[in-house]
């Protein structure tokens, strides 16, 4: 069996220390809300004059964590669900494709939708037949079409190709449904992210998308680097990566090839694409990637984040030069 690809498809003393980031001088598998989290504190036990407030981990945090500790975990992740792709239990066979576009697509996972929410936004687990095309091209390649709306209502439409043995059991799931059928009928988020913790602890669908989100920024940043770049170029390097990351993400608009020219719907466009890049920094880009980036090529840190971001991420800033995520 052909083993699933690696990657998605394709304020105090503390200022001065962030403001001079730079330390120099200037699918393998075997056989067989976004709300910024405010600083959380916890007392000691009141036991003397001595005792002091100490922080916890914010939610933020812990979720970058628990990403960069999933590079540890993904070939058994992906073993697991690869198996699973075979089993003879439907409701496990729903989970392990449901599983395959989490990682590979980065998608969310599709909670229940609160009562009195009627937004037609769709995740994976709420994705029904309507949402979704098998094609197979000439090719004899298996093929996806996707067209349903995302977080926000933004659109997404994209043909993406998966393994046969995904394409069969879609074709199974879908048989017999009508269009407003949920696919996957017989799973739920939360049985998704329960079976996740059974692998690694604090592993939910959504730490999938924070891990490709910063395995992205990171491969990028590296590649469209030049050492004999100017630090203007380099900062347009920084936003090109985030970019990619964005659009993997779902978090922006790709512009049509034939956009229009009239100028209120290009602002709409350039709004929508600013958002989208803001969303990704914020949410999902580990900061250590983007200090360590700063501090590698010299480039002040408060040039590629807001006095806002360099607040939330001021627990990053120790992040060394040879940082890794």
């Amino acid at each position: 069996m052909k083993h699933p690809k690696k990657t998605p498809t394709d304020a105090s003393s503390n200022k001065e220390i962030r403001k001079s980031v730079p330390e120099k001088p200037l699918i393998s598998r075997g056989k067989g809300s976004s709300k910024d989290d405010r600083v959380e504190k916890k007392s000691l036990e009141a036991s003397g004059p001595q005792e002091v407030a100490v922080p916890l981990e914010t939610k933020d945090r812990r979720k970058l964590n628990n990403a960069r500790r999933l590079s540890r975990f993904i070939d058994e992740v992906r073993k697991k669900y690869g198996n699973d792709l075979e089993s003879k239990d439907p409701k496990e066979r729903q989970r392990a494709v449901a599983l395959y576009f989490i990682d590979m697509f980065v998608f969310r996972s599709g909670w229940k939708k609160k009562r009195g929410d009627e937004s037609e936004s769709a995740g994976c687990c709420l994705l029904r037949k309507k949402h979704m095309k098998l094609v197979k091209n000439a090719n004899q390649k298996f093929l996806v079409e996707f067209n349903f709306s995302g977080k926000d209502a933004i659109p997404y439409h994209k043909v993406v190709e998966v393994e046969k043995i995904v394409y069969l059991n879609l074709k199974a799931f879908q048989k017999g449904k009508s269009d407003e059928d949920y696919v996957f009928n017989l799973i739920e988020a939360n049985f998704v992210n329960a079976y996740l913790k059974s692998i690694m602890d604090g592993l939910t669908s959504r730490v999938f998308r924070t891990y490709h989100a910063s395995q992205m920024m990171e491969k990028k940043l590296a590649e469209f680097t030049r050492a004999d770049d100017s630090e203007s170029r380099k900062i347009k390097s920084f936003k090109k990566a985030n970019n990619e990351v964005a659009i993997i993400l779902n978090h922006k608009r790709q512009v049509a090839e034939k956009c229009t020219k009239k100028k209120e719907k290009r602002k709409t466009k350039d709004e929508e694409f600013e958002t989208g890049l803001e969303t990704s920094i914020l949410y999902y880009i580990d900061p250590r990637i983007v200090v360590s980036w700063c501090r590698k090529w010299n480039i002040p840190v408060e040039k590629v984040y807001s006095e806002f971001q360099l607040e939330k991420f001021d627990w990053a800033m120790s992040a060394k030069a040879d940082f890794k995520f």
